[in-house]
């Protein structure tokens, strides 16, 4: 074969057709790698995209155009059928694998951080399985780059790395989120139904941190702080404020409207995470702890005011080129971060949240007011 020949071939052979993402985790990981959904986009314009995440995070993908199908894959879920029929469980296995294999995947992105889902493209036929070699489980990827974890750069960054395998390239590395025209009409309805249109609406999350089970107490500031700092702004600044949360923060979030002097709109656990999407964009900005609620914000173009406690800003932090519309509150203390490469150090004092006072969040809220409108509270709602 020539030469010319064989850059023609060579060039052929990496128009793939057909493209797959494999992504497990929560919220923030699914959002972080929107920027690598772009660039494969951008890529391959032809290719047909499909992603594979789980039932909650589904719905950050649904609208997203760069993608074309968008698969539920829940581990638990095949467990428990697993422990109830056997029979039953085998047609699951079975017939996700054989709707994966309809799709004729030429290229499997896996940022599972494991082996199963490299394993089963492999078995599949897919030719070429590029991830991350995490503690020795790339071994059925065919290109990977060596990771320790996620430490030294933001995590859409380490996502974006991947394109070197392919010897591709990338204009913009932020992540972006895209709501139904569905959603939206329902936030518009909620907004109108409460008698907020017109006012200076601020979203408040107390909870986030799901991901961390019982140890999500580490990622949140005190349920009490928060209803201070409500206050605070709905008595001085005019401010109106809606409380988000889903089903399992509803205790928490109605703790903190009960240690409330004033009156507040609280929707955790009365609206769907596409909801909560299309209600945040209508608010001024997003104050909330570090989590899926902060990143949804971020994708979104909301502004936010961020408490970051024992994980690293720099790489789970808001990323955004309009960047001065986000502004982090953190203390640094000797043992921040606690949180590296995917583990927690055993912490009783969690002194990076508790030395966070209600009058640091108020000043940080004061200065995104002055960013955003001079400081005037105005009517924004509705518009």
């Amino acid at each position: 074969m020539s030469d010319m020949a064989l850059k023609t071939a060579t060039k052929r052979d990496l128009q793939f057709k057909s493209i797959l993402l494999f992504n497990p985790f929560g919220i923030g990981d699914v959002l972080f790698s929107t920027p690598l959904v772009k660039a494969l986009r951008q890529a391959y314009p032809k290719a047909v995209i499909t992603y594979i995440c789980n039932k909650r995070v589904r719905i950050l993908l649904a609208n997203n155009p760069n993608i074309n199908n968008v698969i539920v894959y829940e581990k638990d879920d095949f467990r428990k059928m697993a422990k109830l029929s056997k029979v039953r469980f085998l047609k699951d296995v079975i017939g996700f694998i054989r709707r994966i294999k309809r799709l004729s995947i030429d290229l499997m992105v896996d940022l599972s951080l494991n082996y199963e889902s490299a394993l089963m493209s492999r078995i599949l036929g897919v030719k070429k399985v590029i991830g991350f070699d995490f503690k020795k489980r790339g071994k059925f990827l065919t290109d990977k780059i060596k990771l320790e974890g996620f430490d030294t750069k933001h995590v859409a960054l380490y996502y974006l790395d991947l394109l070197k395998i392919l010897d591709k390239t990338y204009d913009d590395p932020y992540p972006e989120a895209f709501t139904c025209p569905t959603e939206d009409k329902c936030a518009d309805n909620i907004i109108r139904e409460n008698d907020l249109e017109g006012k200076y609406v601020i979203g408040m999350v107390p909870g986030s941190g799901r991901s961390w089970g019982e140890n999500a107490r580490y990622r949140r500031w005190p349920v009490s702080n928060f209803a201070h700092t409500a206050d605070k702004i709905i008595e001085s600044d005019g401010a109106s404020v809606i409380i988000f949360g889903d089903y399992q923060e509803a205790k928490l979030c109605e703790n903190m409207a009960s240690l409330m002097r004033n009156p507040v709109l609280n929707l955790a656990g009365k609206t769907t995470l596409g909801q909560f999407m299309s209600i945040a964009k209508k608010c001024r900005f997003i104050f909330c702890n570090e989590g899926g609620p902060l990143h949804i914000a971020v994708a979104l173009g909301v502004p936010t005011i961020s408490i970051f406690g024992p994980v690293d800003e720099k790489v789970y932090g808001p990323f955004s080129k309009d960047i001065d519309k986000h502004i982090i509150v953190t203390e640094r203390v000797k043992c921040k971060p606690c949180y590296s490469r995917f583990k927690m150090k055993k912490c009783d004092l969690i002194q990076c949240l508790n030395a966070i006072t209600v009058d640091m969040v108020y000043g940080a809220i004061k200065e995104m007011m002055g960013r955003l409108d001079g400081g005037r509270t105005h009517a924004i709602a509705g518009k």
